[in-house]
Formats: structure tokens, C-alpha cells, sequence
């Protein structure tokens, strides 16, 4: 077969995993957005085309060497914050029962207590 002239409509003939690697790139943004519809940060896919001359002995060049670069990003994923308080040198401890505050009291921790101050 004789040369051809390159454009983006030949690339899966020079390689088609280029276009199944886009795919698969962009496959995770939309996983991304339906997982997270509430981050309205960018998401990108990208498809970049490097070229670099390939040199002769004498400098002179007329070919060049071409790779293709599939690439997505995503925004960082952050979880809400959780109250927790420093113990000791080197201790974190959170409340389970409630993450919003480490200080707050649970029923399981009132044993003794009786239902009205005043019964005896």
C-alpha cells in the first residue's frame, strides 16, 4: 500500500488501541460525573500528538518520530470532615455513633442515669 496522508480520521490505522484508550478515558469521566453530579469542577480527556524530528547523520530531517498520549483528569475526591481529637502524641479518636462531633454523648453511655432527677 502506498503512503498516505496522516489526519485524525486515519488514526486507528496506525494504531487502534490509540482509540480504545480514548475510550476507555472518557468512560471514566462520565463514570466520574454520574458518580459525582455535585462536582462542578472541570473534567478533561485529552489526546495529545507528540512529534520530535529524527535527524539525519548531517542535521537535516524529513521524517519524525510521532507517539499519541491518551490522559484524563478527574477533580480530587474529598470526603466530608469528620471531628476527631488529638489523644496523646501520636492518636486520633472519632465518636462512630457520630462523626459530625466527637463530643457528643450517645444513650449507651448513660448506665446509671435515672430517667427523672428527682426519683430516688
Amino acid at each position: 500500500m502506498a503512503v498516505q496522508k496522516f489526519d485524525m480520521s486515519k488514526l486507528a490505522e496506525v494504531n487502534p488501541t490509540i482509540l480504545a484508550s480514548f475510550q476507555q478515558e472518557l468512560a471514566r469521566v462520565c463514570e466520574d460525573i454520574r458518580f459525582r453530579p455535585g462536582e462542578r469542577k472541570v473534567r478533561k480527556v485529552a489526546l495529545v500528538m507528540n512529534v520530535t524530528p529524527d535527524a539525519d547523520e548531517e542535521g537535516g530531517s524529513s521524517t519524525v518520530l510521532v507517539s499519541f498520549e491518551i490522559s484524563s483528569n478527574l477533580p480530587k475526591k474529598r470526603t466530608r470532615d469528620y471531628s476527631m481529637e488529638v489523644q496523646g502524641a501520636d492518636k486520633l479518636v472519632f465518636n462512630p455513633a457520630s462523626p459530625e462531633s466527637i463530643r457528643q454523648g450517645t444513650l449507651d453511655e448513660v448506665s446509671d442515669a435515672k430517667p427523672y432527677p428527682d426519683e430516688e
